[in-house]
């Protein structure tokens, strides 16, 4: 709530729109937009956007762009690490195919 306070103060006072990104998991927090969208005014220029890390990933997959940069980034979205599961092993951060 605090950078969305930030933000639309910012943008009225350069007389733009705002726009806040909830960057999520893809299974997490699946109706926030309907929830915090009751927040917002009728005539505001804040608009409220759901994009998950999983998207983001498949993005720039689509892309197919062969450089350094993408082939580090798509390969740090396979190896990110989300902690242990109760039996010890390695949980994967994002729900992505290759």
């Amino acid at each position: 709530m605090r950078f969305s306070l930030i933000g639309e103060w910012i943008a009225k006072r350069l007389n733009l729109e705002f726009q806040l990104i909830n960057l999520v998991l893809e299974n997490k927090e699946l109706k926030i937009e309907l929830d915090y969208g009751k927040h917002l005014k009728d005539h505001s220029k804040t608009r409220f956007t759901r994009f998950t890390w999983e998207s983001i990933f498949y993005f720039i997959k689509r892309k197919n762009i062969k450089n350094s940069n993408t082939t580090l980034i798509l390969e740090y979205f396979r190896g990110k690490a989300a902690g242990y599961n109760p039996k010890g092993k390695l949980r994967k951060a994002f729900d992505i195919k290759n």
